[in-house]
Parts: structure tokens; sequence; C-alpha cells
């Protein structure tokens, strides 16, 4: 068990303008509206299991990452490798933590090395909601999706100008810095936040040091057009003291993640709108583990990893009818991945080209059911296709939501799965001895 840091906070928000909200207005809350279905719908209306974590939610929790925030979500297990800032994963209904996709405004992020996502340092900064949908999601999403979706919505400023200056430092040479911004200038909407975090842990060589900087923007265009930027970027370096009798006093990794995507939403007809998705995303691991290192018994062992990945997401929703929504779309993705250690390593590519649709009916204000179906044809993994179909029904008396889901998912191997060729160093030719590796 790891002690966490006692903390004292001293914190300084400052707003333009506070506007005044009724007693009456406070009564009619607006209901939440979830965009990681794909489909904008209400919460209550959706034949999936989700559960969505507002902002207010976060702050009261008071977390510093979302992997702690999801620890309290229903159907969700957060496993921790080892002190804060070691490996984290998120495991959905029994599913691995490769195959929970986790999404960024609707945006896939999961590493194109081994399709996994590190939620060990993700900072709840500049983060609106967090949507989780349990099941499988293959036929919205494709592969990775197989234990569920983690939607993570971003911030957007849509008031008058705000900041925010926080300032955090507790035990274990804790410090913690935060600063946000956000503001509205016409048609254009801004938010941007950045953080520092840093820790020496209790343990020796558990360090943990974190810097995050994340950005929202959207320009309307046209009155049906509008462009929108988002990005990321994240650096860390942590100390890996490996098990409680060693406190190796060397090893470490380093993480670097950069993520940028460009969105155009627009509305032709009333009865039709579209997404066009660009994105690219990158990740560097170096992962340091020098002599001494007891456990491993073979000296020194190094290893960088360099991803990258490349999408484009088409999607349009046709309201055929009152309650009848048609949803087509088509994607492309193209992911690499380079991954060098001491005894040799491998530079492999997938690509992914899909086809997807889903058909909603929710003519009746108690029903709700869904269908749809996708196909995706990897250049490694071979062409395969999914399936679902859902319902929800709200009885009349007790207001009781009774949800039923039946549907099909997979998992596709990502570069960092793919048989690999190893080609040894000329200093390091000796056979490593069998075990785990890091």
């Amino acid at each position: 068990m790891f002690r966490r840091p006692v903390v004292l906070v001293l914190a300084l928000a400052t707003a333009a303008t506070a506007e005044e909200v009724s007693t009456n207005e406070l009564a009619r809350l607006a209901p939440v509206v979830i965009t990681g279905t794909r489909i904008p719908e209400e919460l209550a209306n959706t034949p999936n299991s989700v559960t969505v974590v507002s902002r207010e939610q976060i702050d009261t929790q008071q977390q510093r990452t979302v992997a702690d925030v999801l620890r309290d979500v229903t159907g969700v297990d957060v496993v921790q490798s080892g002190q804060p800032g070691a490996l984290t994963s998120v495991l959905m209904r029994g599913a691995n933590g490769n195959q929970t996709l986790v999404l960024i405004d609707g945006v896939r992020v999961n590493n194109a090395f081994n399709n996994a996502f590190d939620f060990a340092n993700l900072p709840v900064d500049n983060i609106e909601r967090i949507e989780v949908i349990r099941g499988p999601q293959s036929t919205l999403y494709g592969s990775e999706a197989l234990g569920g979706v983690i939607n993570i919505v971003t911030k957007q400023c849509v008031g008058q100008p705000t900041g925010t200056v926080m300032v955090e430092g507790g035990s274990d040479y804790s410090l913690r810095t935060r600063g946000s911004f956000g503001a509205n200038f016409d048609k254009l909407y801004l938010a941007a936040e950045t953080s520092y975090f840093t820790t020496d842990n209790e343990r020796p060589n558990s360090f943990d040091h974190v810097f995050s900087a994340s950005g929202h923007a959207t320009y309307q265009i046209l009155d049906r057009l509008s462009a929108g930027v988002v990005s990321t970027y994240l650096q860390s370096k942590a100390g890996s003291p490996n098990d409680i009798f060693t406190d190796d006093p060397n090893d470490y990794l380093r993480n670097e993640n950069t993520f940028v995507a460009f969105t155009l939403d627009g509305r032709p007809a009333e009865w039709w709108s579209s997404k066009l998705t660009l994105s690219y995303s990158h990740e560097r691991n170096f992962f340091s583990g020098l002599a001494t290192n007891p456990p491993a018994g073979y000296g020194d062992f190094t290893e960088l990893t360099i991803s990258d990945r490349y999408q484009v997401d088409s999607q349009h929703i046709f309201t055929i009818a009152d309650g009848h929504k048609l949803l087509v779309g088509g994607s492309y993705d193209h992911s690499t991945a380079d991954d060098t250690s001491t005894f040799g390593g491998l530079n492999e590519s997938v690509d992914d080209r899909a086809a997807y649709a889903q058909y909603e009916f929710a003519a009746m204000p108690r029903f709700t059911a869904t269908a749809g179906g996708r196909v995706d044809d990897y250049s490694t993994f071979g062409t395969h296709g999914t399936y679902r179909f859902g319902a929800r029904w709200t009885t009349p008396v007790t207001e009781t939501i009774l949800r039923a889901n039946v549907g099909s998912g997979f998992r596709a191997d990502g570069p960092g799965f793919l048989p690999a060729v190893w080609k040894p160093r000329p200093e390091t030719r000796r056979k490593p001895r069998l075990g785990c590796r890091r």
C-alpha cells in the first residue's frame, strides 16, 4: 500500500462577470447528452449501459487523475502496477486493458504500438465530463472497443472570460501548479489548461514528474458550419524501484504524448448533419534499466518505443422522420510502431479501412431501439464484421429504465503484437534468460 501525500491548497479564481440564475432556472436541469455513442442522445434514452461523470463530480472528488475518478464507476476496474506514476490500466467487464477504447472528443487515442492506454498521469484538467460506455462497441469504433469505451469530453468556454491559478504542496516533496483560461471572441471559443506535478513518493527512486497542457478552440464559420481543434501534450518521467526487496536506484520510464485533432461540423440540411475528423497522435516511451538490477539477471536493459497514428473519420446522421435516425460513416487508420531494445527491435505498420451504419428508432417516448453493423479491413488482421442490437424501455409507473443489448466485438492486434524479426546487436548476442519482460 502506498501513502498518498498530504496536500495544502492555495487557489485563486477570477471571472469577468457572474450570471444571475433564478431559483426556477436551477430547478430545470438540462438533460445529460452523451456523444460517445456517435448519435448524440439523452442519457436516459440510450439502450447502452452508460455512466457520465460530470465536471461538478470531478471537482467534488478533488482527484488529480482520470484513473482515480474512474475507480468509483460501476463495472470499471483500475489496475496500477506500482507506486503513483506507474503503469495504470482500466479494465471494463472483465476485458483486458488494451481492449478498452479511450476517446478524446470522440477521437481514439490508444497507443498505436499495442492498442493500450496508460492512465497513470492523465490529469482531469480541461475535462468537461467523462462518458463510460460499457460493453462491446466494435460496431461503432471497431477494434479496441471490445470491453467498452471511455469518451473524455474537453471543456469549451461559452461564457465570459475566466481564469484560474492554483498551487498545491504536500508531503514527499509534492508540488502541483495549475492554470486555466477560457474566453469567447464573437465566433471564436477558446479553452486552455496547463499543469505541473512532482513528487518523490515514499520509496527511493519512486519519483513522478508530470507536465501537461491541453486546449480546445472552435470557430463558427457559418450558421451551419464550424471548425474545431483540440490538442493535448503530456510529458512524464517516473522512477521504477522494482519490488519492495530491491529498491533499484537506476530504473526509470520517460513518456511523451502528443495528440491533435481537427474537426468540421456541418448541417447541410435540417435532416442531415455531418462531421469530418482528422487526427494525429504521437507517443514516445523510453525505459532505462541499468545495472545493478538483481531481479533481471541480464545486466543493462533499455527500450525505446515510438508510435504514430493517423486517422480520418467521416460520419453522417440522417433524420428520416421524427424518432428515426440513420448513422452512416467510414474511417481510415494508419498506425506505425518502431521499437528498439537491448536485444533487438521491430518496425511495423497497420492499416484499417472501415464502414459502419446504425439505425435508431425513438418514435415513442418510453422506448428506444438500435441496430447496427460494421466491417473492418485490416492489412494484417484481415476483414471482420460486427453487429449490435439494443433496446431501452422506461416503465410507466415506477419510471424504471430497462436496457438490453446483444452484439459482437473483436480485438485486432496492433504493430507491437505482430511477429517480429529480432535483430540482436553485435555486443549483445547472448540469449536472454527466460522470464517476465517489463
